[in-house]
């Protein structure tokens, strides 16, 4: 099987925000998958990872808080594929996010 043909196996995430939580549009999403961090962007994003059971963590950061919307999950990674979650913003900052596996 050449690299090309093997099927990576990890998490997929994608993060959703109200359009009136414009200051949003200038942040970057933190996923920690077992206490690692991955920065990236709102739109979907892929982390590979080893199948089996894994914690995921999701975060942005807003003017001086470093963990603001925090929502957690555990999620188990098929041995032959990916796991799909949602992310969504808290309408007030202070709140916790929403975290959902998608199928």
């Amino acid at each position: 099987m050449t690299a090309s043909e093997e099927r990576r196996t990890g998490i997929t995430v994608v993060g959703r925000h109200l359009s009136l939580a414009w200051i949003l549009f200038f942040t970057k999403l933190t996923v920690e998958v077992d206490g690692e961090p991955h920065v990236g962007p709102w739109k979907p994003h892929f982390i590979p990872v080893d199948p089996g059971p894994h914690t995921v963590t999701v975060f942005f950061k807003y003017i001086g808080k470093d963990r603001c919307g925090e929502a957690s999950i555990p999620v188990t990674v098929p041995e032959d594929g990916s796991v799909g979650l949602q992310y969504r913003a808290p309408k007030l900052m202070t709140s916790p996010g929403k975290l959902d596996t998608v199928r």
